[in-house]
């Protein structure tokens, strides 16, 4: 392969069984760096994202002592570990086409095991994308990962740089201007909306926000019986924000202004599914028309110009009847001695299927790499070409960004 780097390194890892890519380390509303900024950088996280060369301006500190590194050196087991892809902006090298079936079944204290048992037209293939790899994460969700499974995690610059790949192949069909909307985004979780749209079109398979923690096997979420139909789960609040008046009870009932009533932050699908090019197409036209979201009655317009309230749009006009036998819960509670933002449930059991890390997502709320999609909004700095005075986290937007900065990396590959 192109680039490919001979070093070989061993890491300590949960299980022996996954063979794992790994470069250094390089970035969405149940979300990756998203939220209200605020408070103090958590060091850990800080550490993180220098450990990666991800603090600006480039550079970083030796990987082997920071947090995230010590979390997957701390799990007491050796794979071998390559790094995949070429230097900083090669192309991103390929497809998901290889990669493995998700299935078998059990629950959290019965890891995945067994012959696949999903949806076979879905390839077996997880995404993340962040401003650093959440290895905690990674390896609390790794023993309901079906043997086969490929997961790959996508740091900032390769986010960048497989999004120009798939815009060039999409401008071919007839849709242009991809990349370059996504280049004109301000707030990282904006680009990370539209980034999993693009990489499950390419591919097909399972994007996951990068604080989600799995408690069942995937199979759970996607069986057999799916069909190949695109999955994404309803969304259940119960909260009041009196800035723009708006609620949704516990009993369903919505009143004006109510939050979309899909999330985005766990998706499924085949590749080419005709809903994702309807959502890359309408972000794509929102960016070029520097649209900031419908009038505050209709929902957080932050969250319809590249994020749920847009998915629910796209699913809605399209009549699609997406596979949601799941929902997100919003709540803060305890699971498994952690705190967590929210769940995802099997909606005909009640069973939780993923949890939403409390701890990752306040960090990806607050390193220095990362920004606050909100605070951009209120100030009226989401678009590139709009001014964003100093104090509001991470810009993409200046000139040179990817070129001059250490994080543009490969992506990760662990393969079970």
């Amino acid at each position: 392969m192109p680039g490919l780097r001979p070093t070989l390194l061993i890491l300590g890892w949960a299980l022996a069984s996954f063979a794992v890519n790994v470069p250094r380390l390089g970035s969405g509303r149940c979300g990756d760096g998203s939220g209200r900024q605020g408070g103090a950088v958590a060091p850990d996280a800080e550490a993180s994202c220098r450990a990666g060369g991800l603090s600006p301006g480039g550079g970083g500190e030796d990987g082997a002592a920071t947090a995230e590194r010590m979390a997957v050196s701390a799990l007491q087991s050796s794979l071998a570990v390559q790094p995949r892809g070429g230097p900083a902006g090669a192309p991103d090298q390929g497809s998901a086409a290889e990669g493995g079936r998700a299935g078998g079944g059990g629950g959290r204290s019965q890891p995945a095991s067994g012959p696949a048992a999903s949806d076979p037209s879905i390839p077996g293939v997880i995404f993340m994308a962040g401003p650093w790899l959440p290895g905690g994460v990674v390896a609390e969700s790794l023993p309901f990962v079906p043997a086969g499974t490929e997961v790959r995690f996508y740091g900032y610059g390769q986010v960048d740089r497989s999004a120009a790949r798939i815009s060039a192949e999409l401008e071919a069909l007839g849709v242009p201007g991809v990349h370059g909307a996504m280049r004109q985004l301000r707030p990282w979780s904006f680009r990370m909306d539209l980034w999993r749209y693009l990489i499950l079109w390419e591919n097909g398979g399972y994007y996951l926000d990068a604080k989600i923690v799995l408690r069942q096997n995937l199979s759970s979420w996607v069986g057999a019986s799916n069909g190949g139909s695109f999955v994404a789960c309803k969304a259940k609040f119960n909260q009041v924000d009196e800035s723009i008046d708006r609620v949704r009870e516990n009993d369903g009932s919505i009143q004006a202004g109510a939050p979309p009533s899909y999330q985005s932050c766990a998706l499924a699908a085949r590749p080419r599914d005709p809903l994702l090019l309807n959502a890359i197409r309408r972000i794509v036209s929102n960016v070029q028309s520097r649209w900031y979201g419908p009038p505050p009655s209709y929902g957080p317009p932050w969250l319809f110009i590249t994020g749920p309230g847009l998915l629910e749009s796209v699913i809605e006009e399209g009549r699609v009847q997406p596979h949601a036998h799941c929902q997100f819960i919003e709540e803060q509670s305890i699971d498994g001695g952690e705190p967590v933002d929210g769940r995802i449930i099997q909606t005909d059991q009640n069973t939780t299927l993923m949890v939403l890390s409390s701890k990752v997502h306040e960090e990806m709320r607050t390193c220095s790499t990362c920004n606050s999609y909100e605070d951009l909004y209120d100030i009226r700095a989401v678009y590139c070409d709009e001014y964003v005075p100093p104090g509001h986290g991470d810009d993409p937007c200046v000139a040179d960004y990817f070129e001059n900065m250490s994080h543009d990396e490969e992506w990760l590959s662990f393969t079970k």
